[in-house]
């Protein structure tokens, strides 16, 4: 019974871990923004900064920030599927329900394991071409 919980909880702090940036933004209240003044110095170079350099400063706005939002939980889902195609094997037939589970564990790894078609094809001619 514990086992379960410990998961449960081990994976709720791997994902608070993993999402924690945007938790923070979501806890932490909007900052406002200073204000930013542009001169020009002596020298003719324009510059720029939190308070007034010069007489000649003027506030400035600024364009706002251009936030990139992540995917959602359904595109992350979907792209987490692996592709539907010929090299993916089936799921293991009954065949694999027996009574030891380190058998059955090894029959289901073996039929649920990566292919490598070019590999198999290329063993089975070298099995052919050595009869």
């Amino acid at each position: 019974m514990r086992l379960p919980l410990v998961l449960i909880v081990a994976g709720l702090l791997a994902a608070a871990w993993w999402q924690r940036d945007s938790l923070m933004a979501t806890l932490q209240p909007a900052q406002e923004s200073k204000p930013v003044y542009r001169w020009t110095d002596a020298g003719g170079k324009v510059q720029y900064g939190d308070h007034p350099g010069a007489a000649n400063a003027v506030q400035v706005q600024l364009k706002p920030l251009n936030i990139v939002k992540g995917a959602s939980k359904a595109e992350l889902a979907k792209a987490s599927q692996p592709p539907a195609s010929a090299a993916t094997p089936a799921a293991p037939p009954a065949s694999c329900e027996m009574d030891d589970v380190a058998a059955q564990a090894r029959c289901i790894q073996a039929q649920t394991a990566p292919r490598n078609l070019a590999l198999e094809r290329v063993r089975q001619l070298g099995d052919q071409l050595g009869k």
